[in-house]
């Protein structure tokens, strides 16, 4: 990608990424809302080299634009700078841990077999996929995955990441459209193991991700943040309710 014009002068960015400790990480920044299948402007990791590893600096004409930052262990970060001609300036940007990430030390377990882990990598380039519930109607509700935090210590949980986003090819109205959260501490006694150590914390909206005819687009389906009831947890268990299927407005019933 390049945001350079011969028209107008660029402005030079060097971008700085950082964990909430101040510690330098490796991330990648693209320009826009996504990060699948798209090639970064400029990566903070200085041993990569190649296509699609970049240097931290990229250059651009004057504007406002979108930006996407994503690092293993940290997820995403969405933010919005805008630049004069000219010149140049360094773009900080802050991640939190992602708890909920393979690359944290996360283990995740459920339905959809080998998939599953695809659910907690950090990229909306992979999916965790299930099929439907085998007995009675072909229904998603009740699909679920159980991600370990990893460590002994609960996480205090604020919010969640969830993204809908599919690969090419895939029918986009098996995508998820609501869902919830449980949880389970497992340093107040709760068994993690068994479905009653876990309370539910947060159910979605129906239309969390508000695909509609005639189908669900990227827009609506990419990364978006939850803010759920504050709870400590060891254990985050994320279940389906519907899919953009049977929750969109058109869906006629089994």
């Amino acid at each position: 990608p390049d945001f350079e014009s011969p028209l107008q002068s660029a402005r030079t960015v060097t971008f700085k990424a950082r964990n909430l400790d101040g510690d330098p990480i490796n991330a990648r920044i693209y320009v826009g809302h996504f990060e699948a299948r798209v090639s970064p402007i400029a990566d903070t990791n200085p041993a990569t080299t190649g296509f699609p590893h970049l240097d931290d600096v990229a250059k651009f004409a004057p504007g406002t634009y979108e930006f996407t930052a994503q690092a293993p262990g940290y997820g995403f970060v969405r933010f919005r700078e805008t630049f004069r001609g000219g010149g140049s300036e360094t773009i900080r940007i802050e991640m939190a841990t992602n708890w909920a990430s393979a690359a944290s030390g996360a283990t995740a377990t459920g339905d959809g077999g080998t998939t599953v882990a695809s659910l907690i990598d950090d990229t909306e380039n992979t999916q965790w996929t299930a099929a439907g519930n085998a007995t009675g109607p072909l229904s998603v509700d009740g699909l679920k995955v159980t991600i370990d935090l990893a460590g002994t210590k609960s996480i205090n949980v604020k919010y969640v990441n969830v993204s809908g986003m599919l690969q090419s090819g895939q029918n986009r109205f098996t995508a998820v459209r609501q869902f919830e959260v449980w949880t389970c501490d497992a340093n107040k006694g709760a068994s993690c193991a068994t479905d009653a150590g876990y309370t539910k914390r947060y159910t979605s909206a129906a239309d969390a991700f508000p695909g509609n005819s005639p189908r669900p687009v990227s827009p609506h389906l990419i990364l978006r943040t939850f803010d759920i009831p504050n709870t400590k947890a060891t254990h985050v268990r994320f279940l389906v309710k519907a899919s953009q299927c049977t929750g969109g407005p058109n869906f006629l019933g089994e």
